[in-house]
C-alpha cells in the first residue's frame, strides 16, 4: 500500500482514467471539445458510453475537500491504513490501462479545464492558491500519476476517515484503491458507479448508512 498524495476535488468529485487510452478514445469518436465535462453534460449517452466501454470514471457529489490517495496493487490482503478507519467499501469496479503503463487520478475541474494536458499525456499538475486570513500560499493537486503496468485491472474503493479527527474537515478524509490484475475483468463501472444508488460521499455515508 502505498499514499501517493493528495488530492483536491475541485469540481466536487474526483476521476480516475488513462489518459492515453481516453485521448484514443475521444479522437476515434471526434470529439473535438476543450471543455470535456461540458460536452459530456450535453451529450450523456456519449458520456454513459465512455463509462461503458471503461474510459472514464468519475466519483462526483462529494465535498471540496483535500482527499489523501492510497493505492495497493496485487495485495492478498487489504490493509487500512494506520490512523484511519473505514467507512464503506465498493468493490470490483474496472480499468484498463494503456501503453503509458500509468493512471491518473484527477478531479472533475481537470477533465473540464485542462483536457489539453491530459492529450499531452500530463499526469500530475497543481495550483498553489491562498489559504487562511493570513493568505498562506497551499499547493492543491489537480492531478496525480499512479505507475500501473498495461493490462485489465479490478478494483475496490474505500472511504477512509481518521480515527482522531483534526478541526480542519479536509484533512481528515482519504480514499484508497486496491487493484487486482486480472485479464478477464467485467466492466460494470456503469452500473456500480451509478450516484442515485450508491455515494462516495464519506461524511454522508458515515451519518446515513451506518
Amino acid at each position: 500500500m502505498t499514499n501517493i498524495g493528495d488530492i483536491y476535488a475541485f469540481g466536487y468529485g474526483i476521476s480516475v482514467i488513462s489518459t492515453d487510452l481516453l485521448t484514443e478514445y475521444l479522437k476515434e469518436n471526434k470529439c473535438k471539445a476543450k471543455k470535456l465535462l461540458t460536452y459530456l453534460d450535453k451529450n450523456k449517452d456519449f458520456f454513459h458510453q465512455m463509462i461503458k466501454d471503461g474510459r472514464i470514471l468519475p466519483f462526483y457529489q462529494i465535498p471540496m475537500y483535500n482527499y489523501q490517495i492510497f493505492v495497493s496493487i496485487n495485495e492478498l490482503e487489504t490493509n487500512i491504513p494506520k490512523d484511519y478507519k473505514k467507512i464503506f467499501q465498493y468493490d470490483n469496479f474496472f480499468i484498463e490501462v494503456g501503453q503509458l503503463n500509468k493512471i491518473c487520478f484527477t478531479n472533475l475541474d481537470y477533465l473540464e479545464h485542462h483536457l489539453g494536458k491530459i492529450k499531452q499525456n500530463i499526469t500530475e499538475d497543481f495550483k498553489t492558491i491562498p489559504s487562511g486570513s493570513e493568505s498562506i500560499p497551499v499547493k492543491c493537486n489537480y492531478a496525480i500519476g499512479f505507475e500501473l503496468p498495461k493490462g485489465k485491472y479490478e478494483f475496490d474503493i474505500i472511504g477512509l476517515k481518521r480515527q482522531e479527527e483534526t478541526k480542519n474537515e479536509s484533512k481528515n478524509l482519504a480514499y484508497m484503491f486496491t487493484f487486482r490484475k486480472n485479464d478477464n475483468a467485467i466492466n460494470e463501472n456503469f452500473e456500480k458507479g451509478d450516484n442515485e444508488k450508491s455515494t462516495f460521499d464519506i461524511g454522508r455515508y458515515e451519518k446515513n448508512y451506518r
